[in-house]
């Protein structure tokens, strides 16, 4: 209590010896402070995302099955998003999901690239106990870090901290898989690419994750997987009819038409209609005009559910 005390005494009085154990405070604080530079409705079980696009079951296995290390793009309303909340939710009951981010363009915290290291930081923190410490004793010594570039950012919050944690943990227990759904709505093609270099950069060092980024083939991140050396890792799918687009379109409506018919069977507007509802034909005309596009079904079954439409006809 008085160490390196000497020559003096003491008459009377009570004493207490109270010690803090301030390691777990500052942790926790750290911890704080990280995750208020995180966008929280970024990871893909977040509030500000529900209910999150996910695939209908039975659809969409051929590519579910074969993700590993890829490119996944496609134009507007192909299932991107859908496929890359379905494959967070497979990984996250599989522990092997690291972290996601799911760019948004009518999101502030998620149109830039503002938050997206802190945020894959915040998630590799909690799913990686082994890298906990290295990351949050980077925003203890410089809180700084935040309003660095995201090259210094993605260099100090995850590289150096996974490659130190790596050389003094068992990576074949950790989860494996980070998700960048989106890029094509983050602000601005240079930073878009910026945000793809600094991808190649980590994987070809000690970073043993696979990375799935999810986006429109807009020219500039095509060339930047095309004509790069990203594309020399990198699986390239193409969202279209070669993985059984139209074969999926086909179970999602008859799959939606069934819980139409079933609901307003109940509330007894279409008592006098029998399944199959509506005809098959009917449903393979929708698939022929869908081209391949999950958000013209998705648009079909939401106007035929509408109160106010008249389903039976």
């Amino acid at each position: 209590m008085f160490n390196d005390s000497h020559h003096f005494s003491i008459s009377g009085g009570t004493f207490s010896n109270i010690q803090v154990d301030t390691t777990v405070d500052k942790s926790a604080k750290n911890l704080r402070i990280l995750q208020q530079a995180t966008a929280p409705g970024a990871s893909h079980d977040s509030a500000e995302r529900y209910p999150p696009p996910k695939c209908h079951p039975k659809t969409r296995e051929a590519i579910l099955n074969t993700i590993l290390v890829l490119w996944l793009y496609g134009p507007a309303g192909a299932g991107k998003s859908a496929i890359a909340q379905t494959a967070a939710e497979i990984c996250r009951d599989k522990k092997w999901l690291a972290a996601s981010f799911f760019f948004s363009r009518s999101s502030k915290d998620r149109n830039t690239e503002h938050h997206l290291v802190a945020t894959l930081a915040y998630q590799l923190a909690i799913a990686i106990p082994e890298a906990k410490d290295v990351i949050l004793k980077v925003v203890e010594e410089d809180p700084s870090i935040f309003f660095k570039s995201v090259e210094v950012q993605a260099k100090e919050l995850l590289l150096s901290p996974i490659s130190k944690a790596y050389h003094g943990a068992d990576p074949k227990k950790w989860p494996k898989l980070v998700i960048i759904d989106g890029l094509d709505e983050c602000t601005g093609h240079e930073m878009q690419c910026r945000i793809l270099r600094i991808i190649y950069e980590v994987l070809s060092k000690d970073f043993p994750f696979c990375v799935l980024v999810c986006s429109r083939p807009e020219p500039v991140i095509r060339d930047e997987f095309l004509a790069s050396e990203l594309g020399e890792i990198t699986q390239k799918l193409a969202l279209d009819d070669s993985y059984q687009a139209r074969a999926d379109i086909f179970v999602f409506l008859s799959s939606g038409f069934d819980k139409i018919h079933d609901k307003h069977q109940r509330l007894g507007t279409m008592t006098h209609v029998s399944k199959p509802w509506p005809p098959i034909h009917t449903i393979d005309a929708l698939v022929f005009k869908s081209s391949g596009h999950f958000i013209y079904a998705a648009t079909v079954l939401k106007f035929v559910d509408n109160p106010r439409a008249h389903v039976s006809q």
